[in-house]
């Protein structure tokens, strides 16, 4: 029953494989979960692969992968960086707003363009 799976399995992804290259180039799908998708081994969807775009074209499928992750990951470390920085700054003008709250509690005052912010924002109360 496994070995008919397989062969159902292979026959699909070659009758689909413009598509899988399609989501490899496109989408987050990976080579895992369209192979799992399919009920067959990767090393099948590999070579199915390797068939329709040669070992060039695979190499180089292979990389865009990969280059797609790396990305994901520094744009993930550039939002935690981020949001670091935010944390500090709000920190700050807060401890700042409530050190010298009597320069912010007109409306022509030194600190008064921080209160407004922090206002609109509504993050952290005055």
């Amino acid at each position: 029953m496994k070995s008919l799976e397989k062969d159902i399995g292979l026959i699909k992804i070659r009758d689909d494989i413009s598509g899988i290259v399609y989501r490899l180039i496109n989408t987050k799908d990976t080579l895992r979960s369209i192979a799992k998708e399919y009920h067959v081994c990767i090393i099948t969807l590999q070579i199915a692969l390797q068939e329709k775009v040669g070992s060039k074209g695979y190499t180089l499928l292979k990389q865009l992968k990969c280059k797609q992750r790396n990305d994901g990951r520094r744009q993930q470390d550039m939002i935690k960086q981020l949001k670091a920085e935010n944390k500090l700054l709000k920190k700050a003008i807060t401890k700042t707003l409530s050190d010298h709250s009597h320069l912010a509690d007109g409306d022509v005052c030194t600190l008064i363009e921080l209160k407004k912010v922090l206002k609109k924002i509504k993050r952290i109360s005055i």
